[in-house]
């Protein structure tokens, strides 16, 4: 195991997620990283996403009837991963993307975030839009929330100084949460595609990102 490297610690929330969830997982593992932790948790999955997820190296935690934001925060709260983000089950990670955030973040201790560029596509896998958003700031992100949430990562002290995931919101949680972060913190930008987010007709918010 590469030492230098420090742990970064995955939650991925899904419910029935079948469709999708093992390539997710496969772009997830195939990454490579040393010391990853991938905290699964299923909200009471019946279409066999849970069997998939039992297929990996990951943990899963199956609580029947629990949300997105109280997931992810469930799986941060109990990690000692010093870097961690969050991955739905139809998100792709691109080659080498987790490993270009981590090496941003080691670079720029200073700062409470790293995100980088991605794609959108569609439910086969199409480009439908690139996103690169450049660097941000708490006056930009004030205006407008243009990152790419499955291409980020923090530190995880950075969310203990800002909060958490607000589980009381929904569409707007992850720009809601680094607004706060860009209060304490600033950010660094990876100008390479991360990861590639699935716009498909179960997602919730298909309709506002097309």
């Amino acid at each position: 195991m590469d030492t230098s490297k420090p742990k970064v610690c995955v939650v991925v929330p899904i419910l029935n997620e079948a469709a999708y969830l093992k390539e997710s997982l496969d772009s997830l593992f195939a990454q490579g990283y040393p010391h990853m932790e991938v905290l699964v948790y299923d909200g009471g999955s019946t279409d066999g996403s849970q069997e998939i997820a039992r297929s990996y190296p990951c943990k899963l935690i199956v609580q029947p009837g629990l949300g997105q934001m109280a997931a992810i925060n469930a799986g941060w709260k109990n990690t000692d991963a010093k870097f961690v983000t969050w991955w739905a089950g139809d998100d792709i990670y691109r080659p080498g993307g987790l490993l270009q955030l981590v090496n941003a973040l080691q670079a720029h201790p200073e700062c409470g975030f790293a995100h980088g560029a991605g794609e959108l596509i569609d439910s086969q896998g199409r480009l439908v839009r690139r996103v690169r958003p450049g660097e941000v700031t708490l006056a930009s992100l004030s205006l407008g929330f243009d990152m790419m949430a499955t291409s980020t990562l923090m530190r995880k002290e950075a969310l203990l100084k800002s909060g958490m995931m607000d589980e009381g919101l929904r569409l707007a949680a992850d720009w809601d949460l680094f607004l706060r972060l860009a209060q304490y913190y600033p950010s660094v930008y990876v100008p390479a595609t991360v990861s590639a987010r699935r716009l498909h007709g179960e997602s919730e918010d298909f309709q506002d990102l097309l």
